[in-house]
């Protein structure tokens, strides 16, 4: 089905099906004519859409390591560097983009909100399908990466415990 043909009651069926934590005005036919959102409404649409980029980015990395570094013995998503491996699934990913992407986003523009890390998200996107360079995925196999070079440093000896 091609969504530009759909009905509006087929969008918003969709929008219920696949997202439950839809904002209910965007479940409201009667409002599919107003002109503009309200600032509330851009805000609450900017957060949801968040969701589902975030989703969609920690998919596309499970299935990124999948083709590096297959499944592990239980079939679950993992990452592997030098003799380090590590269980991955997607709420460990959206944690990551979580604490490392958004939550600086959201320090740094407090009047935008989750606009800015909508736009981050949006513009990353369109960056990797205009050129090809994989800077989110990348980003995470850095994060990674550097959390297993800590792991395996050896330990100071002006550590005070």
């Amino acid at each position: 089905m091609k969504h530009e043909n759909m009905a509006v009651t087929q969008l918003i069926e969709i929008l219920k099906e696949k997202v439950p934590d839809c904002p209910t005005w965007m479940l409201d036919e009667s409002r599919m004519n107003y002109e503009a959102l309200t600032h509330q409404e851009l805000m609450e649409f900017a957060e949801c859409a968040v969701k589902r980029q975030r989703y969609i980015q920690a998919t596309k990395y499970l299935i990124y390591c999948k083709e590096r570094f297959g499944l592990d013995a239980n079939g679950d998503y993992q990452f592997s560097y030098k003799n380090f491996d590590v269980y991955l699934d997607v709420e460990v990913i959206e944690t990551l983009l979580n604490h490392q992407i958004e939550q600086p986003l959201l320090a740094e523009n407090p009047e935008e909100k989750y606009i800015a890390v909508w736009r981050f998200y949006t513009n990353n996107e369109a960056k990797e399908a205009e050129t090809g360079i994989t800077w989110l995925l990348d980003f995470i196999d850095d994060v990674f990466i550097k959390g297993f070079q800590l792991l395996n440093s050896p330990v100071s000896n002006n550590l005070v415990h």
